[in-house]
């Protein structure tokens, strides 16, 4: 058996070398593939920051619960939140789902169950309790920067764009007496569609 080294030199190889290298290559591999798997955990939690932000009103717990046991639901929220920031979006949506079979209207919970969705992928799902979310609470901006997010995900930046018209209109309305959140998701989402208007 040969190999071919990077000069294109033939280099004869035994079995048995190749045998003894194996258990060292496999534990390499293994060991890049855990690497790996924890970027990925580390990025869904820094992808968690970045959709959350400072915004601390996004996780506020829900108000609108109903039902016998809001112990449960409180619980079952807390727990999304955690599994959301642990990068277990999968879970996270199970929670929030939970949660929404008892505060449907609550913006809190629209919110979270919009970053759960987007964190899977599920742009459209994301648009729809994110939109719920700007219902129920107009002064969540961070829910607007993140359906705009989840528009431009979905291939539709023109309603984006709309969007980010709103909350110039509310940036003019309330001069220089805006919150900070309200700056922050114009800033955000205009650096997202800047290179959408180039287009």
């Amino acid at each position: 058996m040969h190999a071919y080294s990077s000069r294109g030199l033939r280099i004869p190889i035994r079995r048995r070398e190749i045998t003894a290298a194996l258990p060292r290559a496999l534990a390499c591999a293994f060991i890049l593939l855990l690497l790996q798997a924890s970027s990925a955990t580390a990025q869904i939690a820094g992808y968690f920051t970045e959709i959350v932000g400072k915004n601390t009103a996004a996780l506020d717990s829900p108000t609108a619960l109903t039902g016998p046991d809001k112990r449960t639901v409180m619980r079952a929220y807390e727990e999304g939140i955690e599994l959301l920031q642990e990068g277990n979006c999968a879970r996270a949506a199970k929670k929030f789902k939970m949660v929404l079979g008892h505060a449907g209207n609550d913006p809190q919970a629209n919110y979270m169950a919009g970053t759960a969705a987007r964190c899977q992928g599920d742009f459209e799902g994301a648009a729809k309790r994110y939109e719920r979310a700007i219902d129920g609470a107009p002064e969540m901006y961070v829910a607007y920067k993140n359906l705009g997010f989840s528009y431009v995900a979905m291939r539709e930046p023109d309603r984006a764009f709309e969007l980010l018209a709103s909350l110039e209109v509310i940036r003019i309305e309330c001069a220089d007496d805006c919150p900070v959140q309200l700056k922050d998701a114009f800033d955000g989402l205009a650096a997202v569609l800047k290179p959408k208007a180039a287009e």
